[in-house]
């Protein structure tokens, strides 16, 4: 099994806003691999469970990236997740094609690392990795960083902000 840890830095999703329909596969984009990291406590969510487990409009948080990403012709996803969070994600992701899980370690950075162990891509594959907890990813978005990747070795997905908020005395 080869690691594409070398090509994955600068290939990274972000949020973005919603856009995602229905199930619509785009064929003749890129081969791409995703990593989606679900591992954390999310603490700075509150009190009560993680919010990648957390229903937005219906649905687990983490299921809307892990569609988008699927949709958008990811040939393979990994979600990271917590040890003993595994059946979570399975019943959160259920029916989805294409994924599994791989255990997460203490930190982002090792989560993510050990998403891109668990993929079976090459050294040379493009690699997307996402927060679960940034579910507004939308196929569009994720149609034009895969563009970008065509002309360049890395790209980030970001959106422009309309306004910053500070916290006092910041």
């Amino acid at each position: 099994m080869h690691t594409p840890s070398a090509n994955f830095l600068g290939r990274l999703c972000g949020a973005v806003k919603p856009g995602l329909g229905r199930w619509v596969f785009y064929e003749g984009a890129m081969d791409f691999v995703a990593v989606v990291v679900a591992a954390g406590a999310g603490v700075r969510a509150g009190a009560g469970e993680a919010k990648q487990w957390r229903r937005l409009a219906g649905r687990p948080i983490v299921r809307w990236p892990a569609e988008a990403l699927i949709a958008a012709g990811a040939r393979e996803l990994v979600v990271v997740v917590a040890a003993g969070d595994e059946r979570r994600a399975a019943d959160a992701l259920a029916g989805l094609p294409r994924w599994r899980t791989a255990v997460g370690g203490a930190t982002r950075s090792q989560s993510v690392r050990a998403g891109l162990a668990a993929l079976d891509a090459g050294d040379d594959a493009v690699v997307l990795v996402h927060d679960a907890a940034r579910p507004l990813l939308s196929v569009s978005s994720l149609q034009r960083l895969l563009a970008a990747l065509e002309e360049v070795p890395a790209a980030i997905l970001a959106l422009p902000l309309s306004a910053i908020k500070r916290a006092a005395g910041a």
